[in-house]
């Protein structure tokens, strides 16, 4: 297999583990949790039967592990550990697909309130101390972190805390030996993931001190650290120390130096607002972050500025505000070539959340990254599916060489179908792939789905 090759699935399946969130919170305990349902088990149980077929034994532990994680946001704890302790198993020892599948199982343990597996699943991973090792050993411990502070258990927060942030200095000073300026870049990125594991825990000075190691990014890490805490104080029910939370983080992105970092300070701020349910103040975050944005410097960050106010908008309702956002999009990736490509993809995207499909397929064309176009055919795809073109979402896939992408693709329009409770057009779908990989995926994505659009419906309900 060459390097490029070996990049490419890499990169895909760093895709998959991003497109899931990052649960801490325990599915037991939290309102949206609304128990595991009769499809969701069946299509968890299909997409477990497929991927017992696969010869492939990573591929086979990371269908386990992402079920698990499944199982343990729809609150089954006993079937979720059934099903993470099937997925260690088959992991491989070491190597990035061994962290793929740790990092998902502690994904599921925390999200079943498992504290302790997801530690001993962190310290499990390989001991020969690689940068990628200790990357998933810290979003491990902050996850415990977050976990314990939702329990108001600060003293086991600070505790979990401190031990990220033991490797993550030990992360910064290898990199200090490094020729690569990227591994510096990504060992001080971790401090602000432990900065807002500190303010959870009520340790603003400590978070402060943690911000420092960044160096010049400090001072415009620090609004986004507040809000990002903002938003899950808000999540766990904690109205005013979010409210006193986010107002910190509005003082700190007022008083940034520059267009840009305003911009990434308030886009942050706007999603905390969200977050709040506070429509006045996420309205004028919203205006904040697109002003300064629209003043800033062409950079990715200010790229990333409008897609987060464009997903806000659709959060809103605002459709004018999306297509407004996406204007801006459309202009920056003239001025950003190197980027172009992935702004493409946001933009199909979001065209077709707007349910623009022939804009949407008109951005895809124009994508010319050989690594991004099966990325882009699976987006497309979804679009298609969510218009309730199915056919056209099949072929999207066809000729596709990139079976890692099409695996994701499939995944994804599956777990749309699911949000939109299309059950009988999935079983119909379904029926026609022959592939077991691609089943295997399909099942998982509608099993993610279904469950989805339950959680949604009792929030509703609660609201």
């Amino acid at each position: 297999m060459t390097a490029g090759r070996r990049t490419t699935i890499l990169c895909v399946a760093v895709c998959a583990i991003l497109a899931r969130s990052w649960t801490t919170a325990n599915a037991q305990d939290a309102n949206g949790s609304a128990g595991l349902s009769e499809p969701v088990e069946r299509w968890l149980t299909r997409a477990l039967a497929e991927a017992d077929k696969l010869p492939i034994a990573d591929q086979k532990s990371r269908a386990y592990a992402t079920a698990s994680l499944v199982y343990a946001e729809c609150g089954d704890s006993a079937a979720a550990r059934r099903t993470w302790e099937a997925a260690l198993r088959l992991a491989p020892a070491k190597g990035f697909a061994s962290y793929a599948v740790r990092e998902e199982v502690v994904r599921a343990q925390l999200a079943a309130g498992d504290a302790n597996a997801a530690k001993a699943t962190a310290d499990g991973s390989d001991s020969a101390g690689s940068s990628t090792a200790r990357e998933c050993k810290i979003s491990a411990y902050c996850g415990i972190a977050e976990l314990h502070s939702r329990r108001n258990d600060q003293a086991a927060a600070r505790s979990a805390t401190d031990k990220a942030m033991q490797l993550a200095d030990r992360g910064v000073q290898e990199a200090k030996k490094s020729e690569h300026g990227y591994m510096m870049k990504g060992a001080v990125a971790k401090y602000g993931n432990i900065a807002r594991c500190q303010v959870l825990a009520g340790d603003l000075q400590k978070a402060e001190a943690t911000l420092a190691k960044m160096g010049e990014a400090a001072q415009a890490k620090w609004p986004v650290v507040l809000a990002q805490a903002a938003a899950m104080q808000a999540e766990w029910g904690r109205k005013d120390a979010a409210a006193k939370t986010v107002s910190l983080a509005r003082e700190r992105a007022t008083g940034l130096s520059t267009a840009a970092q305003q911009a990434v300070g308030w886009s942050a701020v706007l999603q905390a607002e969200q977050a709040r349910g506070d429509v006045s103040g996420a309205k004028s975050a919203l205006k904040a972050a697109t002003e300064a944005a629209r003043k800033a410097q062409p950079s990715p960050e200010v790229a990333f500025v409008f897609k987060s106010v464009a997903e806000c908008c659709l959060h809103m309702g605002d459709k004018e505000g999306v297509r407004a956002s996406i204007q801006d999009l459309t202009a920056l990736a003239e001025k950003l070539p190197s980027g172009k490509a992935w702004i493409l993809q946001w933009l199909v995207r979001l065209y077709g959340d707007l349910g623009d499909v022939a804009a949407a397929a008109k951005a895809a064309d124009q994508v010319n990254s050989s690594y991004l176009k099966p990325l882009v055919l699976g987006d497309l795809a979804v679009c298609y599916a969510a218009a309730g073109d199915l056919q056209r979402a099949k072929t999207a896939f066809s000729g596709m060489s990139n079976k890692d992408a099409e695996a994701l693709g499939w995944e994804k329009v599956a777990k749309r179908m699911g949000e939109q409770g299309k059950t009988e057009e999935l079983d119909g779908v379904f029926a026609d792939i022959n592939d077991a990989r691609m089943r295997c995926a399909f099942s998982l994505g509608a099993a993610e789905g279904l469950a989805q659009r339950r959680r949604a419906a009792n929030t509703s309900t609660d609201r």
